[in-house]
């Protein structure tokens, strides 16, 4: 036990969004931070990288909301044709994390907007089977 960091006062919430088959907590992929509260809204809009990044078949996109407000993420190809929309709603303020399972679309670069209030922002990420 003497390699344990043990806290009292403070939560860790989180999500595990990951995890291999044949490990233990050491191989859980994690979402969530040190704070006082799960429910503390972002300063600011903020569309992150995907992770994993290169990805084979699933990869995860994560975006904060500062207010409430319609939110629209979009799936682009090369060609600047959409290929999938992950989000098209009215979404509340906060950490949003969407899962994007692209078993059936070939390798390759892809472009993933977000579109929300008036802030839109492009990130690209890449597909390798």
């Amino acid at each position: 036990f003497s390699n344990w960091i043990i806290c009292d006062s403070a939560i860790f919430e989180f999500t595990v969004i990951e995890a291999l088959a044949y490990g233990g907590y050491a191989e859980w992929v994690l979402d969530g931070e040190w704070g006082g509260s799960a429910e503390q809204v972002p300063d600011e809009f903020n569309l992150f990288a995907n992770y994993p990044n290169p990805f084979n078949a699933s990869t995860v996109i994560t975006y904060d909301l500062p207010v409430s407000c319609n939110a629209r993420l979009e799936v682009y190809n090369v060609m600047g044709q959409k290929v999938a929309t992950l989000v098209e709603e009215f979404k509340s303020a906060g950490h949003h994390t969407v899962n994007w399972n692209a078993s059936d679309y070939s390798s390759g670069v892809y472009f993933y907007k977000l579109t929300a209030d008036d802030y839109i922002q492009t990130k690209r990420m890449t597909l390798l089977k």
